[in-house]
């Protein structure tokens, strides 16, 4: 049984070469297109730009905190396919206090350094993204939606955990993430999910 086929150019130049695997515990099998013309990559290299893997992960429970202390809302871990990939994170959440007028913050950590975050001033915290309180026309606390982006650079080869983490601003003041605070059995008194998605970019 021939176990390689060597296809040459028609009029000179290179050549072809077809081969079969070394053991029959690896056969495998090439399709053609059979409604077009296609190109065989010859490299398993992504190119710049190609999105080369995608996590997700997703809360739809409810939660709640009155610490000042960033807790973990959401983790993604992921392991670079090169240190020169880059990743795109995308996160939502809503959150709610007991109080119209108090505030609560969201922010996004890789491994244990917060990124995306304002700069330092002062007392005012640093975070991805920031709401206060208001009050509907009932005198309840509204569910403020807070969503972003960020194109990270961690230039590393090795796992990385992505963290979306939440706070209250006020010791002793809760905030509550999916839900409103008075969260009653009632059509207006929605609940939401969170999620933080991470995509890997080829460099």
């Amino acid at each position: 049984m021939t176990a390689k086929i060597k296809l040459n150019a028609a009029s000179g130049g290179g050549s072809f070469s077809l081969q079969a695997p070394s053991s029959s515990a690896n056969n495998r099998v090439m399709t053609l297109p059979d409604s077009a013309d296609g190109t065989v990559l010859t490299t398993t290299n992504p190119k710049a730009g190609n999105i080369i893997q995608v996590k997700q992960a997703v809360k739809t429970d409810t939660t709640a905190s009155n610490s000042q202390t960033f807790a973990d809302v959401l983790t993604v871990s992921i392991t670079p396919a090169s240190n020169s990939s880059k990743f795109v994170l995308i996160y939502k959440t809503a959150m709610s206090t007991n109080n119209g007028g108090y505030s609560g913050a969201v922010r996004l950590v890789r491994d244990s350094t917060a990124i995306y975050v304002g700069d330092a001033a002062g007392n005012r915290v640093q975070a991805s993204s920031h709401f206060v309180a208001d009050s509907d026309a009932i005198g309840h606390v509204k569910v403020t939606d807070l969503a972003g982006s960020f194109m990270d650079e961690p230039s590393t080869a090795s796992a990385i955990t992505y963290r979306l983490q939440y706070r209250s601003d006020y010791a002793g003041t809760y905030v509550y993430l999916n839900q409103s605070v008075e969260d009653g059995n009632y059509t207006y008194r929605g609940r939401v999910p969170t999620s933080l998605i991470v995509m890997e970019v080829a460099g």
